[in-house]
C-alpha cells in the first residue's frame, strides 16, 4: 500500500506539472495520505482505494455543477439542442 501511494504522489505530480492542474497534486497527497493511514490502520486496499476514488468523484460532481452554474445554456441552445435529437 505504501508504495502504490507513493506511486500515485508522484504520477499525479508529474501530471499536475506537465498540464498546469494544481488539482492533481491535491489528489496524488490525498492518495498518499489515505493509503499510508490504511496501512497504518490495517483497512483493506481495496477500501482505501474505494475512498480515494469516491473523494475524487465528489470533487469532480461538485466542479461541475460550479461549471454548470457558472456557464448555463440559453434558452436559444436548449431548442437547438432538442431539435438535433
Amino acid at each position: 500500500m505504501i508504495i502504490t501511494g507513493v506511486s500515485a504522489a508522484c504520477l499525479s505530480s508529474l501530471f499536475a506539472y506537465t498540464m498546469g492542474l494544481n488539482r492533481l497534486y491535491a489528489y496524488g497527497l490525498l492518495a498518499f495520505v489515505l493509503l499510508l493511514a490504511g496501512h497504518a490502520a490495517i483497512i483493506p486496499f481495496g477500501y482505501s482505494l474505494l475512498a480515494i476514488g469516491l473523494t475524487i468523484t465528489v470533487s469532480g460532481f461538485v466542479l461541475l455543477i460550479g461549471f454548470i452554474q457558472r456557464y448555463p445554456l440559453s434558452q436559444r441552445d436548449e431548442t437547438n439542442v432538442k431539435e438535433s435529437h
